[in-house]
């Protein structure tokens, strides 16, 4: 992995949080992409790369799937700068295809596994110039695309709430935990048993 920052022109802002966008997984668990295209008519441009892609890169909708993320980080107004962690083949293809930004977007090469994305990540951010006003780090999966509107709002709700009458030296965080609504079922190998599964944990 390259140490390296491919940074976009941006205007300054002085809200205290960052995003750091995790987008450099293989997607080896999810099905191939052959049938799938990402080509797309929006800000995130027309590609159509022509090969098997990872899944933050599917379309969902009207954009790839790692558009999703970057535009709900990008619109937040509390939002000062955005890293964006790609696999290092992949760091031309989103400098080129980013829609114009009216913050501070960094793309930075990822590593062979998420804990090393999100390291590369954050000392990417710790090496900015401005990484002094940043207070705390929004990190995000790209892969996961369809964040709840208020999701950071809360978060920062619940920061602020913790960091009341506490020193700014002490570490604080919060972490949503979110009620699922989705079922999973077992089928035998002639298809023909559909049976729910229950999860004890």
């Amino acid at each position: 992995m390259q140490n390296k920052i491919t940074s976009r022109p941006d205007q300054a802002d002085p809200s205290s949080y960052a995003a750091v966008i995790v987008a450099a997984g293989s997607g080896v668990r999810a099905a191939s992409t052959g049938k799938f295209d990402a080509r797309q008519d929006g800000s995130f441009g027309n590609n159509n790369l022509g090969y098997d892609l990872p899944k933050q890169f599917w379309r969902l909708g009207d954009k790839p799937v790692v558009a999703h993320a970057f535009d709900y980080f990008h619109h937040h107004p509390a939002i000062a700068a955005i890293i964006l962690v790609v696999a290092e083949p992949f760091i031309t293809l989103m400098t080129n295809t980013l829609p114009k930004a009216l913050k501070p977007v960094h793309l930075v090469a990822g590593g062979a596994t998420r804990q090393e994305s999100v390291h590369a990540g954050l000392t990417a951010l710790a090496g900015l110039k401005d990484c002094k006003n940043i207070d705390y780090v929004a990190i995000h999966d790209a892969a996961r695309p369809l964040i709840p509107t208020n999701l950071l709002d809360d978060l920062i709700a619940a920061i602020d709430k913790t960091n009341y009458k506490k020193q700014k030296t002490e570490i604080i965080g919060a972490v949503p935990v979110m009620l699922l609504a989705d079922s999973i079922k077992t089928i035998d190998k002639n298809n023909s048993q559909n049976k729910p599964y229950y999860r004890r944990r």
